[in-house]
Formats: C-alpha cells, sequence, structure tokens
C-alpha cells in the first residue's frame, strides 16, 4: 500500500515538472528567447519546484539527473554565446574608434594647412635672405639674397636690416668678381649701403663693421700709396664695431684691427707688437676662427715662432669655423697646407 502511494506522488511530481517545462517553453516562444539562455529558467524553476517538494521520494534525483546531463551542453553552449557577444563587441568598438579617428584628421587637417600656411608666412624676407646668404657657395643665392634686400630698399630707403645686409652680400659679391671694374663698382656701392647703414642706426654694429671692411676691400683694390688716407677711418670704424660687440662675425674686429697694426708702416699708425696682441686677444675670445688662427701663424713664423705657427696651421687643417661655408673653409685648409709645405 505504501509503494503505491509512493508511485503516485512520483507519477505526480513528474507530471508537475513536465508541465512547468511546457509552461516555460510557451512563454519563451511568445517571448523569441533562445532556448539556450532560457534553459537555465528552466533548471531553476524544476529545482526550486523539488526543492520545495522533493525532500519526498526521490524527485529531486530525478531533476538532478536531467542537469547532469545537460549541464555540459548547455555550458558550452553559454561559453560560445558569451565569445561571440565578446568578439562583437570588440568590432564594434574598433569601428567607432577608427570612424572617430578619421573624423578627427577630417576635422583637423583644414586647420593642419593653415598653420602651416601661416608659419611659411612668418618668414620676413630678411630671413629669406639670410638663408640665401648662408648657402653662398652657390654663387645665385648670394645674388638671390642681395635682390631681396635691394627691394626693400627701394621702397624703405632707411631700412636698417636691409641697408647693412646689402652692404654685406655686396662685399662677398665683389670677393667674387673676376672683373676689375665691376668688383670696384660692386664694392663702391656696398660701401655707400654701410654709410646709409650707420646714418640709420649708428649704434648698432653690422653698419660699422661691414662699412670698414668695404673700405679694406677698396684699399686693397686700389693700393697702399693711394689707401693710406682710408687706414684712420677703417680702423675707426672697425674700433667701433669692436666696442659695440666684440664678439660679431666671429671676432673678426680683432682680426681686422691685428692685421692693420702688423702690416701698416709704424709712420701711418702701425703697430707690430699691438697687432699681435690683437689677434691674440681675438684667438682667443673666438678659438674657432680659421682665418684668425692663419693671421696669427704668419706673425708667429716671421717671428720665428714656428713651432707655435706650425701648431696653428694644423688646427685650421681639422677644424670647423661656424662663420663660414664648406667652400670657404676648404680655401682656408688648403692655404694652411701650402703654409704648412713651405715650413719644412
Amino acid at each position: 500500500m505504501r509503494n503505491s502511494i509512493l508511485r503516485v506522488c512520483i507519477r505526480n511530481k513528474r507530471v508537475c515538472i513536465r508541465n512547468k517545462r511546457v509552461c516555460i517553453r510557451n512563454k519563451l516562444r511568445r517571448s523569441d528567447l533562445s532556448i539556450a539562455v532560457a534553459e537555465p529558467l528552466i533548471r531553476s524553476s524544476v529545482g526550486a519546484t523539488c526543492e520545495s517538494q522533493g525532500r519526498s521520494y526521490g524527485a529531486t534525483d530525478n531533476v538532478k539527473n536531467v542537469e547532469t546531463i545537460d549541464r555540459s551542453s548547455l555550458s558550452g553552449l553559454l561559453e560560445h554565446f558569451l565569445t561571440s557577444l565578446l568578439l562583437t563587441s570588440l568590432l564594434l568598438t574598433s569601428l567607432f574608434l577608427i570612424s572617430l579617428l578619421l573624423t578627427w584628421l577630417f576635422l583637423i587637417s583644414p586647420f593642419v594647412s593653415l598653420f602651416a600656411l601661416s608659419v611659411s608666412a612668418q618668414e620676413t624676407p630678411t630671413a629669406r635672405a639670410d638663408k640665401l646668404f648662408a648657402a653662398r657657395d652657390n654663387i645665385e643665392n648670394l645674388k638671390q639674397a642681395l635682390s631681396i634686400v635691394e627691394q626693400i630698399s627701394a621702397k624703405e630707403p632707411s631700412n636698417y636690416e636691409a641697408l647693412w645686409r646689402a652692404a654685406k652680400f655686396k662685399y662677398y659679391l665683389a670677393d667674387r668678381e673676376q672683373d676689375k671694374s665691376k668688383k670696384s663698382k660692386t664694392i663702391e656701392a656696398a660701401i655707400q649701403a654701410a654709410k646709409k647703414a650707420v646714418i640709420s642706426d649708428g649704434n648698432r654694429v653690422e653698419g660699422h663693421f661691414w662699412l670698414a671692411a668695404s673700405d679694406g676691400e677698396y684699399a686693397d683694390m686700389k693700393g697702399a700709396f693711394q689707401s693710406l688716407g682710408l687706414v684712420k677711418i677703417i680702423r675707426k670704424e672697425f674700433e667701433t664695431a669692436l666696442a659695440i660687440d666684440p664678439m660679431y662675425e666671429n671676432g673678426a674686429s680683432y682680426l681686422a684691427l691685428g692685421q692693420i697694426d702688423v702690416s701698416v708702416p709704424r709712420l701711418f699708425g702701425g703697430n707690430e707688437k699691438r697687432g699681435i696682441e690683437r689677434l691674440e686677444q681675438g684667438l682667443k675670445a673666438a678659438p674657432n676662427n680659421a682665418e684668425m688662427k692663419i693671421a696669427l701663424s704668419e706673425v708667429y713664423g716671421k717671428k720665428s715662432r714656428k713651432d707655435e705657427a706650425r701648431k696653428l696651421l694644423e688646427s685650421v687643417i681639422g677644424m670647423n669655423d661656424p662663420a663660414r661655408t664648406a667652400n670657404e673653409m676648404e680655401e682656408l685648409r688648403d692655404k694652411a697646407r701650402r703654409m704648412l709645405d713651405n715650413m719644412k
């Protein structure tokens, strides 16, 4: 009798479980949920029913058997679902970031172009001329630099920046000129530009220096006898430049004043001792001035200080002067080699 009652209870519980599963599946069909997602709901519902009623007569054992059978397949489905969801999320995130980057590049590119144009526009004509002058090994660059500053001077006759650059560029252009007549005209034009620069602003170094340098070049062209009257003017302008800025053009004022004192007879204001001191001072102030070393080595050679002279010349061969271009520096090295050969 007791066994019959147990069998009836078990059949009733099984019917109850089937009814709950059918009810849940019907709900899932109406809500369009997948079986893989809903199966945990079924298991939880079944488990709840069996726990509430299944302390009796083995109903809980039946549910556990169902869970054991389906657990591995449900776990695989759930893992696949989560992996797919993760990959989809990563893909969508990547697409979003790429679109965001492309949008940013599209929006910012006009501003980048405008910035580049503004930077280019900020380069002044004198800055452009300076760049061309730095590449003066190509004489066309030197001529173009001169043309730029002459255009400025034509519009602004008192423009100091254009005037002293015109004097400087013409000085270098005259040094390249082979025709004596053209050379003389170019250096005379340099002198006039430098004079105007000094008038425009006498407190700056450039006008004084290039006036002295251009006068010195003109004096060399005319010869010692005809140029003696220029010595005082040249010395005065170089001394003014030295007082304003001793390091202008890598200490070139020391070099010029030293050479004047060494080469000009005492009767006309020369002083060899003072000249040597000037050159030595200049070398201390500008130790990488190659022309200063060559000038001082010439004096040392005449004063039987050949070891010192040789040391200076050897250093010229292995150095770079920041005020000189590659071609100019190579010319100075060649001169140093010839002087060394003559000392042997």
